[in-house]
């Protein structure tokens, strides 16, 4: 489409240029022709490829639309999954694992937002489409639903972020608890082991007892970490409960609190009661033992976590404070319910102002909804005031208000709910009670055209059929009026209900019992005329009856004729026989059909009987039917007599055939299957499928014998009823049957005995290897499963006997096995390839056990036996190694030299030195590997890891002690070499450096004239101070070594060389005093004079201002002279008193007493200072504010008197009251002046002098 855009331009021109060239008439007829032509082709074909681009457009932008709309339904799909998948979600787990299986969820559905986001990405690229056949609602709709996906979207995000925050929160807090929890919990059981031990303890003995105060003194310090200890764990606990809304939490969290505080409180009770048993053991134990119990047994007292804080801190969680809202919420609620179902109840006055049934109906079930829609409401407060009750009772704060408020709630709830159903009830009630006047109404109605049919009725006809007519009518009606019996009883029923619901009502009981009257009088007035017309009608005659008589009589000649000219065949075939027993059964269908003819000929004709009274009638009609029922009765008995030998002959002859066909098709088949290839040896399921077979053909004989029997019975039976060649026929067919019988059934015998031998055979074969499987399977499971390890040397023999034995065992059956294998071969071998899979898989089994156990009974049989000569060999190596060690563990803790003579130090040194050169390190080699070999192979794996351990730990420890003795001793060695070459090297140096300073003294030469080498000599000094100490820290190291004699002798030498050192730091802190110090002394003493002696420069000389300047510019001067001299005055006083406390000067107190005066001179000088600045400034100040007042107040008299002079010499006064006022406010003026005069005259008096 863009190229197209960019192409209308050119096409366009060229259509312009083209009408252009026409309209001008430049072109000849012929060429115009063309122009046309080409211009209306090129029209065509631009116009066809623009309808062909915009189909294609279309067709691209419903795809691009459908695929949009798609993605938005997708989109919209896992939303709603994921809805629904967080409406499902479960409560904050109530356990660690809970909390950890909800993690492990939050992130699967994390990762499943992650793999969505990519989706709602693309949103933002979504393209709507708005054309002709696509409106702007399609744009709208779009924009809505992207708009309800991104809200949806965010909420999802923010619920999964919140979610997350709050799992990964709670994760922590509960592993938190979990750990404190453990810990406390052993921490407990610990120390109640330790205190259940004491209680078993012998008393009785000073020694158990002292240590008992220890231990329960170790306890009560244990305590005070314990405390803080439960103080964490509940609030750990109260946390997790304010975040977790599962009561099953709550209740697990509190009851493990509430156990760790009862056992708490025990530990704290067992410790008091063995203070008090140690207290009267009778073991004297001085003072400071009873000291300890009572301290014990009081501090754990004071220390029980039920006086903590954790007890008795204020519990102000989120969730009181949602309970109280919830809580007036409710009751708000509650109160506007109760109002509303008082009013449907209550009865008004005005028929305006009360509700209709069906408000009263529609008003209840909107309350019934409201009630049901608050029950979460409620049932959620009560569970909130719940677990607001378990906080506070963790907490150890009142609850009961909680608990007041929970049961008010219940209690109003239940009585809302009450009301509601009574409420409902009597709106019920009304109801019904409007549907049984509704319906008692209409079946008055009906009764009413009951009532009018029944006294309007005609009178009794006197024609049967008239009768007849008036009598079905009558049994309409009544049937009609029974019809609605249902009715009546329903609404019988209905008003008794009523009536037990309502029993103040008796309007209901007298409109039913009225109803029910007339109801019932017009049902019996209706029966009764039915039984009228009924008595009526059974007295007069019946046409019916004759026809029917006559009817019956003509049918029961038919049949004998036919009777009389019909015979049965007993000797012919089947088929005729089956043909005259369909036309014999159809004579006797046609009998019954004509049975219900001849009780309604019986029946009406007895009824006519009784009811005529003339006896010749009477005998008239008896006599007829007699003659009928006797007629009736011959044929009956001769139609089943005929039908009974046709039925006995057809069965005969149908069970003569069907078993003689039968009996013949199984011999066939048996002829077949006894002339089959026998099945191979070995091939058992195939031959005991074979024997069943045989053995069931062997049944089968047995059973099908009596069916031979049955044949030739019937053979015979048939025989006596036909004739010759009938017989003939049938005693040829039975003699064939008998010879091929015996024929099979002596096959079916002689192939059952082979397959007996045959299976016999194999099974021998299949039961060798079985019993031999059966034998081996427990040894390999035996071998496999058992821990065939050893634990001892008698453990090691028992099972080195063990597999002995099984070795002469196993190897007395392979002569037995091999055998088998050569039988069983040799049946495979013969079998077809394909055959005995079985035997193949039992052979392979047995032989892949018996190579098993066999190979797992040598390979045992060999480690026992190897290891047992292994285990002898360990214990001799093991032996010859203890006896070195002992005598390395006497060399290495003898005692070492008291003396620090380096020569005793090396016999000690040669000594150990010698001992383990002698010794041989492959025995330790051997031994590691030995026992390495026998753990390796779980012999004796504790005893030879506990001799190994022990061997190596102490050869180890020996090993590293010897190496550390042998080090030590050389660095004793060389530290006593070095002690001595160190203290020649100190006193030469103070020789030399005491020379030194004193040179430098003596030249009146101080640090700061050499820096360089002041750095040197404090470098120096601090050296040698390093090197008294590392004296001193020798001295005590021997002393704690015990070498007395060594330190005693060091420490002497030390005290000589610090006394000498002594002696040279005081010519070096000489040396060291401040060089620029006496020139800034001289200098801070000369300024502070020269303000001194000035000092009087700082009063207030008067009140002229260029004088006050002149002293406060003097004033500022001293002030910044001052300031400008502070640090130097800091430092003189700071630098004398370091040189002072250094005694760096030949008098130290006069520079002391000098430094002071200075400091206090200086402070002097500055109040005094700082005062005259204050003055001066203040004075200057008020001078000047003295100039400005003087000059306002001259101004104003100027301008007042010339103001009056010039009133004055106007005569002429037009207006008294103006100049009266002008007076006043003269006047006022002056007032307001005249209190600045005294401030002024004041200020000329002059200022103090310094006297």
């Amino acid at each position: 489409m863009l190229e197209l855009t960019k192409h209308q331009d050119s096409i366009g021109n060229v259509l312009k240029e083209g009408n252009d060239l026409i309209a001008e008439g430049k072109v000849t007829e012929e060429e115009e022709n063309e122009i046309r032509v080409q211009m209306g082709l090129l029209n065509n074909r631009w116009e066809d490829l623009r309808l062909k681009a915009l189909d294609r457009q279309s067709r691209l932008q419903q795809v691009l639309m459908d695929l949009q709309q798609q993605q938005l339904d997708e989109l919209a799909s896992w939303l709603g999954q994921m809805e629904e998948r967080i409406n499902q979600q479960e409560p904050l787990g109530s356990d660690l694992d809970s909390i950890k299986r909800q993690v492990s969820e939050h992130k699967r559905i994390q990762e499943s937002l992650e793999k969505q986001q990519k989706r709602v990405d693309s949103l933002q690229n979504m393209v709507v489409v708005v054309d002709d056949t696509n409106t702007e609602s399609v744009c709208e709709a779009m924009e809505k639903q992207l708009e309800s996906l991104g809200k949806r979207w965010a909420t999802i995000g923010r619920w999964t972020e919140k979610k997350w925050m709050i799992l990964q929160e709670l994760l922590l807090k509960w592993q938190h608890f979990n750990e404190e929890q453990n810990q406390f919990a052993d921490w407990l059981a610990d120390k109640e082991q330790v205190l259940g031990r004491m209680r078993l303890a012998d008393l009785t003995v000073a020694e158990e007892v002292i240590a008992q105060v220890r231990q329960l003194k170790a306890i009560e310090r244990d305590m005070v970490e314990q405390v803080q200890r439960f103080d964490e764990l509940n609030d750990c606990g109260q946390q997790i409960v304010q975040h977790v809304d599962n009561q099953v939490a709550v209740d697990r969290i509190s009851s493990q609190l509430e156990q760790f505080q009862e056992r708490w409180e025990r530990l704290v009770q067992q410790m008091e009661y063995q203070s008090k048993e140690i207290a009267n053991s009778g073991v004297e134990l001085g003072k400071i033992s009873e000291e300890m119990i009572s301290e014990v047994s009081e501090e754990a007292r004071l220390r029980s976590p039920s006086a903590s804080s954790a007890k008795k801190r204020r519990v102000e969680s989120a969730n009181q404070v949602q309970f109280d809202q919830d809580l007036m919420t409710l009751y708000d609620w509650f109160d506007k319910t109760e109002t509303t179902l008082e009013l449907l109840v209550s009865e008004s006055n005005s028929p305006q102002e009360q509700f209709t049934e069906e408000e009263q109906l529609v008003l209840t079930q909107d309350m019934e909804s409201e009630v049901k829609a608050h029950t979460h409401d409620v049932f959620n407060l009560l569970r909130l005031g719940k677990t607001v009750t378990t906080e506070l009772k963790i907490a150890d704060e009142p609850n009961k208000h909680i608990v007041k408020a929970t049961r008010q709630v219940e209690e109003r709830w239940d009585h809302i709910n009450r009301k509601l159903s009574e409420t409902q009830n009597r709106v019920d009630l009304n109801m019904e009670t409007k549907k049984f006047y509704s319906e008692l109404a209409t079946l008055q109605e009906l009764m009413a055209s009951y009532e009018k049919w029944v006294t309007t009725a005609e009178r009794i006809a006197d024609e049967a059929m008239d009768i007849s007519q008036q009598l079905d009518q009558c049994k309409l009606k009544l049937k009609s009026i029974k019809s609605h019996e249902d009715r009546v009883s329903r609404l019988r029923k209905h008003g008794e209900s009523l009536m037990k619901l309502n029993k103040t009502n008796n309007q209901i009981q007298e409109d039913l019992n009225v109803f029910n009257s007339k109801w019932q009088t017009t049902f019996d007035n209706i029966g009764e005329r039915q039984r009228l017309l009924a008595e009526a009608m059974e007295r007069a005659p019946s046409k019916s009856y004759m026809a029917a008589i006559g009817a019956l009589s003509k049918w029961v000649s038919d049949m004998e004729a036919i009777l009389q000219t019909e015979k049965i065949s007993l000797a012919g075939s089947l088929e005729i026989m089956e043909e005259q027993q369909l036309q014999y059964r159809e004579l006797q269908d046609d009998l019954q059909d004509h049975q219900a003819s001849l009780d309604y000929v019986n029946r009406t004709g007895q009824e006519l009987i009784d009811k005529k009274s003339s006896d010749e009638d009477v005998g008239d009609l008896q006599n007829d039917l007699k003659n009928l029922n006797g007629r009736w009765s011959d044929v009956s008995t001769a139609i089943t007599d005929r039908l009974g030998k046709l039925d006995r002959t057809i069965g005969h002859m149908k069970q003569y055939q069907n078993q003689l066909v039968g009996l013949t098709r199984w011999m066939d088949e048996m002829d077949v299957f006894l002339h089959a290839e026998d099945p191979v040896s070995g091939d058992i399921p195939t031959l005991e499928a074979q024997l069943h077979e045989s053995n069931g053909v062997l049944d089968d004989i047995k059973t099908l014998r009596q069916n031979v029997t049955n044949i030739s019975s019937l053979s015979k039976s048939l025989s006596a009823e036909g004739d010759d060649k009938f017989q003939e026929s049938l005693d040829n067919e039975v003699v064939s049957l008998n010879s091929k019988w015996e024929r099979v059934v002596q096959m079916a015998e002689e192939q059952n005995e082979r397959l007996k031998k045959l299976l016999c055979d194999s099974q021998g074969v299949y039961d060798k290897i079985d019993n031999i499987t059966k034998w081996l399977e427990p040894l390999k499971v035996n071998l496999a499963n058992k821990d065939y390890s050893v634990e001892n040397a008698n453990d090691l023999l028992v099972k080195n006997k063990k597999f002995k034995s099984l070795k002469k065992d196993v190897s007395g059956r392979e002569s037995e096995v091999d055998a088998l294998n050569e039988e069983a071969n040799e049946m495979l071998n013969k079998a077809p390839s394909g055959t005995l899979q079985e035997l193949a898989r039992s052979l392979m089994k047995m032989n892949a056990l018996w190579t098993d156990v066999f190979q797992r009974v040598d390979r045992y049989h060999s480690l026992y036996d190897s290891s047992d000569v292994q285990w002898k060999e360990l214990k001799d190596l093991l032996d010859l190694e203890r006896r070195f060690l002992q005598n390395l563990e006497r060399k290495v803790r003898r005692t070492s030299a008291t003396s620090s003579d380096a020569e005793e130090i090396s016999e000690e040194l040669d000594d150990v030195e010698t001992l383990l050169r002698d010794h041989n390190d492959n025995n330790r080699k051997r031994v590691n590997e030995l026992a390495g070999e026998l753990i390796t192979n779980s012999v004796m794996v504790d005893i030879v890891k506990k001799e190994l351990e022990e061997y190596n730990r102490k050869y180890s420890s020996l090993e590293a002690e010897a190496k550390e003795k042998v080090n030590r001793l050389e660095r004793s060695i060389h530290q006593a070499q070095k002690i001595e070459r160190q203290m020649l090297e100190m006193s030469q140096w103070m020789s030399d450096i005491t020379q030194y300073l004193q040179s430098r003294l003596d030249a009146d030469m101080v640090a700061g004239d050499v820096p360089q080498e002041h750095e040197s000599l404090k470098e120096e000094f601090q050296q040698q101070e390093d090197l008294l100490r590392e004296l001193e820290k020798h001295v005590l190291e021997y002393r704690q070594q015990g070498k007395m004699e060594a330190s005693a002798r060091l420490e002497q030498q030390t005290q000589l060389l610090k006394k000498h050192f002594a002696e040279v730091m005081v010519k070096f802190r000489k040396f060291q005093r401040p060089a620029d110090f006496e020139p800034k002394l001289s200098h801070v003493k000369r300024e502070l004079d020269n303000i001194q002696d000035r000092s009087h420069l700082l009063e207030v000389p008067g009140e002229d201002i260029e004088m006050l300047q002149s002293r406060h510019d003097t004033c500022m001067k001293f002030y910044k002279t001052m300031s400008e001299l502070k640090p130097e005055v800091e430092y003189v006083i700071k630098a004398g008193r370091h040189v002072v406390e250094k005694k760096q000067v030949d008098f130290p107190d006069k520079l002391n007493k000098q430094l002071d005066a200075i400091k206090q001179q200086y402070n002097d000088l500055g109040a005094q200072v700082t005062l005259g600045k204050t003055n001066l400034e203040k004075a200057l100040k008020l001078s000047k504010k003295l100039r400005k007042e003087m000059s306002a107040v001259s101004e104003f008299v100027s301008a007042t008197n010339h103001d009056l002079d010039r009133r004055e010499l106007n005569t002429t006064v037009y207006n008294v009251e103006e100049e009266v006022n002008h007076v006043r406010l003269a006047e006022d003026d002056l007032a307001k002046r005249q209190a600045l005069v005294p401030l002024n005259q004041g200020t000329h008096s002059p200022a103090p002098g310094p006297g």
